[in-house]
């Protein structure tokens, strides 16, 4: 079956000013950088956004619409791309659909996610050798 990524206007909009954001906030040091950035990372989205693994969306997401899923982009050893999105079906074209809705990555949409079904929070020990993971309802303790 054929697929296709569709994006939604607010998608483009975000986009462009994630080139603004990442030159202005010096996370890239030049703007062609900031520019070069955005299109590897679109490019990537639009041409393998129907071969990854998706997930199901977790719940708060489901204000950008319903039965969404998320599938990730790793793009550096801190950041990776969390795209949402829903999938339809163009029975004309004999076509999936997958129109993207909303797109952030983890250092924004992280505290969104479930580990195990917990919610948890991440704290550094003092000697920073180990990551300990505190799930705040009824789950167990991990220590990566």
């Amino acid at each position: 079956m054929k697929a296709r990524v569709k994006v939604l206007p607010e998608i483009w909009s975000y986009f462009n000013d994630l080139i603004d954001i990442l030159y202005e906030k010096d996370y890239l040091g030049f703007e062609e950088d900031a520019y070069e950035y955005v299109d590897r990372l679109f490019a990537d989205i639009q041409e393998t956004l129907p071969t990854k693994t998706r997930k199901p969306a977790p719940e708060f997401f489901d204000r950008y619409g319903s039965n969404m899923f998320y599938a990730s982009f790793k793009k550096s050893r801190h950041t990776v791309w969390y795209v949402f999105f829903t999938i339809d079906y163009d029975e004309v074209d004999d076509t999936q659909v997958f129109l993207i809705r909303y797109v952030s990555n983890n250092h924004v949409v992280a505290k969104y996610f479930l580990m195990g079904g917990c919610n948890f929070m991440v704290a550094k020990s003092k000697n920073k050798k180990h990551t300990l993971v505190f799930a705040i309802s009824k789950c167990e303790m991990y220590l990566k």
